[in-house]
């Protein structure tokens, strides 16, 4: 026994009714994951700027009262007890030579830079910030972006299956009405 739909279905207006509100649930849903998610990833890639910029002022006074040799231990030890921050940290000498951590760069240059370190796959990437220090030697501290990209990731598998399931439900939930509606009423 098979099931087949008269092509009548297809054209009423039950159908087109159904399928417009399914049509407006997409673009609505997608719509709001495009906002939240920009807007969610604006404000994750803020939050990390402040934390770098913070981290990197302290450091940079850091360097002045206590030179390069204080600021290697520094640095150790802030590596040692912030590994589960995902902050990273590199100090260059005036010449390039790393003094602390490896960003795997060949120079460095003041400003905000992305990068994927050394041995790390391709979609690992990190945001730093980079500064020269008044005794010529190069700071850089950098922020995981890894949470930011795995949240992106998420959103866009949960809309997937929002998206997946919607029409297909919605012909379902359709198809339930129209059996019901079309049952006769019982005969008194």
């Amino acid at each position: 026994m098979s099931f087949r739909l008269p092509a009548k279905v297809f054209s009423s207006a039950s159908f087109r009714l159904t399928m417009g509100y399914a049509t407006l649930f997409v673009v609505t849903t997608l719509a709001a994951v495009f906002a939240a998610g920009t807007i969610a990833m604006l404000v994750f890639r803020a939050e990390l700027k402040d934390e770098v910029v913070s981290e990197l002022q302290a450091l940079e006074v850091l360097a002045g009262q206590e030179g390069t040799r204080g600021l290697v231990e520094a640095l150790e030890a802030r590596a040692a007890e912030r590994a589960e921050t995902g902050l990273s940290y590199h100090l260059a000498g005036p010449d390039g030579e790393p003094l602390f951590g490896d960003f795997g760069l060949v120079a460095l240059e003041s400003g905000w830079f992305e990068f994927v370190p050394p041995g790390e796959e391709d979609d690992e990437f990190q945001l730093a910030r980079a500064l020269r220090l008044s005794d010529g030697s190069w700071l850089a501290v950098a922020a995981d972006l890894e949470p930011v990209h795995d949240t992106w990731e998420l959103m866009l598998a949960g809309t997937g299956w929002t998206l997946g399931i919607s029409f297909p439900l919605a012909l379902l939930c359709r198809a339930g009405v129209s059996a019901m509606a079309l049952r006769s009423p019982p005969v008194l």
